[in-house]
Order: C-alpha cells, then sequence, then structure tokens
C-alpha cells in the first residue's frame, strides 16, 4: 500500500531525498540519450529523467515503456526550476498497456470534444483517467460532500429509500419497469413518498440516490440514469422551502468554489460567488413566463410545460438564477398543492439557471389532508389504485403540512463547471438511444 503521493512529493520531500512513485506512464519523450516520463497518480504528475549513463537496462525499459503502462519508479528528488522532478535508479513495469487508445487518456486534448462524444463514451473505462475528466468527477465527490455537510448542519436525517418501488409519480411511459418474482414493480423516479412517510418521524429528512427515467430524449439535460437530491421538511410552506434552497445553493457554491481551487483551475472555469449567491433570487410567475416569451414572439399554449428552450430565453433576463413559481396544476404531480388563490395552478416553484444552463431543481408544498390528495389522485387516475393506499393512509395518521424539493446533481454539475452536457458530469453515463458500455 502507498503511504504518500506525488503531491506528497511537491508538498513535503526534499530536493536529495529518495522516494518510490507508484502509478502510471502519462507519456514519454525519447530525446536521444535521456528518456523523459511523465509519471502520474490520482494526485497528479511529476516529470523523472532516465540519463543513458546512469544503468543502459533501466534507459532500455524507460525507452520501451508504452504510455499507460503501470510503474514502480525509485529515484532522487532534483530540482527543477521552481518545481521538481525525479532523477530515475530504478524502473519496475508492474503491466503494460497494450491496447493502443488515441487521443491517449492522459495526453493533451479535450475530452469534451463534440467530435469525440462517440469513442470517449465506448472508452470511458480508460478515459476515466484523463486529468480533466478526474477533475470533474473530483469536484462531484467535493460537492456531495458539501451538501450532506450543509444538511448535518441543519439538522437533518439521511434516509435510505428503496430504488425498486411499485409507486411511480410521473406517467407509467417514463418508467424502467422489471420482474420482481413475478410481480411489475419498477425502478424510482424519486423517492419523495418515502421520505413523506420519515418526515412525521425525523421532521428533516434527505436522500441522495440514483433515479431512473425513461425519457426519450437526447438533450444535454437529460440522463436515463442520474443522482437525486431530495429532502422534505416538516411544517414548512411554499415559502419556507424556497427560503430553505436558497440558503443551501448559496452554501453549496460558497463552500465548492473554497475547497475546489485545483480542479476548477484545472478546468478553467470561475465560479461567480458574488453573483450566483445574490439570494433572495428573482421569481416570476408562470404567466409572467409566458407574458415573456410572447414578447420575444414565443407563444406558448397555456397549461404547457415550459420546454429547455423556453427557459433558456428567459435567463437572458437574469444574471442571477431564478424562480418561475406557481406550474399549472394539469401538468405537475398529484401530491402538490393546489394554490387556494388559483385553483388552476399549483404551490410549486422552479429554480432556473443563468446562461441558458435551465432548471437547477423544484420545489413544492405537498397535500397534507386526505380529502384534498383524493381530489388530486382522482384527477390524475390514480384514487382507485391500490398501490398508493399507503400513501394516502399517511393522511389519516397525524398528517401535518410539509414541503421538499428535488434537484439531480449533474444539472448543477454542469452549470457550475459550464459542461456542454450532463453526460460530463458523472462517470458511466446512461442515455438514451446508446448502448449502456461499459
Amino acid at each position: 500500500m502507498k503511504s504518500y503521493y506525488i503531491k506528497d512529493i511537491f508538498d513535503k520531500m526534499e530536493v536529495g531525498q529518495i522516494v518510490e512513485i507508484l502509478g502510471w506512464v502519462a507519456s514519454k519523450r525519447n530525446m536521444g540519450k535521456i528518456v523523459f516520463l511523465d509519471l502520474a497518480d490520482s494526485t497528479g504528475k511529476i516529470q523523472a529523467t532516465v540519463s543513458k549513463g546512469i544503468d543502459s537496462n533501466i534507459f532500455l525499459k524507460a525507452r520501451e515503456l508504452a504510455p499507460e503502462s503501470s510503474v514502480r519508479v525509485e529515484g532522487v528528488v532534483k530540482k527543477l526550476r521552481k518545481s521538481k522532478e525525479i532523477e530515475v535508479k530504478v524502473i519496475e513495469l508492474i503491466c503494460d498497456a497494450s491496447p493502443h487508445v488515441v487521443p491517449q487518456p492522459r495526453s493533451s486534448f479535450d475530452i469534451f470534444d463534440k467530435k469525440l462524444v462517440d469513442l470517449i463514451l465506448t472508452k470511458r473505462h480508460l478515459y476515466l483517467r484523463n486529468e480533466r475528466l478526474m477533475a470533474v468527477l473530483k469536484f462531484r465527490h467535493k460537492l456531495i460532500e458539501i451538501f450532506r455537510e450543509w444538511f448535518r448542519k441543519e439538522g437533518f436525517i439521511e434516509i435510505h429509500a428503496p430504488i425498486l418501488t411499485q409507486l411511480p409519480l410521473y406517467d407509467d411511459d417514463t418508467l424502467f419497469s422489471l420482474d420482481f418474482f413475478g410481480e411489475r414493480i419498477f425502478l424510482t423516479q424519486c423517492v419523495a413518498f418515502y421520505l413523506e412517510s420519515a418526515v412525521c418521524a425525523f421532521e428533516k429528512v434527505y436522500n441522495i440516490n440514483p433515479s431512473f427515467r425513461a425519457e426519450k430524449s437526447r438533450g444535454k439535460r437529460y440522463l436515463a440514469e442520474f443522482w437525486h437530491i431530495k429532502a422534505e421538511i416538516a411544517f414548512a410552506d411554499f415559502n419556507d422551502i424556497i427560503a430553505f434552497t436558497e440558503g443551501m445553493i448559496s452554501y453549496v457554491i460558497r463552500r465548492i468554489r473554497a475547497e475546489s481551487k485545483d480542479e476548477l483551475k484545472i478546468l478553467k472555469v470561475d465560479i461567480e460567488e458574488s453573483r450566483l449567491t445574490k439570494t433572495p433570487y428573482p421569481r416570476i410567475t408562470y404567466d409572467e413566463a409566458l407574458n415573456s416569451l410572447k414578447a420575444m414572439n414565443t407563444i406558448k399554449e397555456w397549461g404547457k410545460s415550459l420546454s429547455d428552450m423556453d427557459v433558456s430565453s428567459l435567463s437572458k433576463a437574469f444574471d442571477t438564477p431564478f424562480w418561475v413559481t406557481g406550474n399549472p396544476r394539469r401538468i405537475e404531480a398529484f401530491p402538490y398543492k393546489i394554490d387556494p388563490s388559483n385553483t388552476q395552478l399549483t404551490k410549486t416553484a422552479d429554480l432556473i439557471a443563468t446562461e441558458g444552463f435551465g432548471e437547477l431543481l423544484g420545489v413544492a408544498e405537498k397535500i397534507w389532508q386526505r380529502n384534498e390528495l383524493l381530489e388530486r389522485m382522482k384527477e390524475k387516475g390514480k384514487d382507485s389504485d391500490e398501490r398508493y393506499r399507503w400513501y394516502l393512509e399517511l393522511r389519516q395518521f397525524g398528517s401535518i403540512p410539509h414541503s421538499g424539493f428535488g434537484m439531480g446533481i449533474e444539472r448543477l454539475i454542469r452549470w457550475l463547471l459550464r459542461l456542454g452536457h450532463v453526460r460530463d458530469a458523472i462517470p458511466f453515463p446512461r442515455l438514451f438511444r446508446r448502448h449502456p458500455n461499459p
């Protein structure tokens, strides 16, 4: 097991010290009597030099190494201008890299180049070694930890909800179904039903889990499998959940910007903290959104969902995220509360990103009274569906007002890092019309 890494050589090791590196050959340059190796591990790269005059056998080994071969190297730390390098004394090949892949995973190329999409996805298991993709995935790791940090700070309990479920939240045609010992069940679209059960025990609950949507879209914001942050808060209304999520997003942006300086430098991204954390975010109603689109010569039928193009157009008027509030009841799921001031609308809102990156998250005040829930279930054709009996029973057993939110992690990462597609925000994307490989 390794006791130190390449980053430690730069940060802690002295010039003249003998070190051992366990890692990979990122690249190699044969320069006559010297071979330059760029050695890499999970923390970075360091140059290593192999001189023919020191040991001809080691020199020949170095000349024959293929990029991405795994190696054990011993050498002496040397000064290299304002940095450090390794003068190699021992090379041991651990495993050769025989498949010839072009471009080489750790070489300098744009891994997000649209012309390379098919190659990068087909050989994803190899291209995870790319420095820029590694930076995205390290950023993702830190981001999820910061969300958990926020929930702990706010007194939430993490609930592990099932992925196999009988309960669809949306239409059956967006479900992935499977056989469960002779019974048809589904991969979860959303764990909100289970969190609404737990909220009466713990009052503040959250879940970070994969969700699955069989949406037949090849858009930049869609994955068949994505990671979903869901939370429910007891005794919270519509304005409470908006204020909560604004505080959460602002906290997360400030923390991730501070904690991911190395990753942001590799990706050449600057997160404009002062602008993106300026809360409260502006709000426009669904009707105001339609009027704004009409002024842009886009006529939208009332009661239809706003498309990606619609919200992209709307975002041009804002330099911060903004809310679209009061979605029509006909397009929203049955658990969401109807607005008593206009019964054609729901107590819901979508937070829209800047610069055309689309919806980031949705919030909703939930129906907590049995009769109102029955009315909505009937409206959606679910009132006689026995699968929802237990969910309805919650409204007869000390029910309380509560609200929640849901957000796809990959969409947030895409926005913060200015990625072209959500497929670049997850290690192994699952996409419509693409074989799940690897």
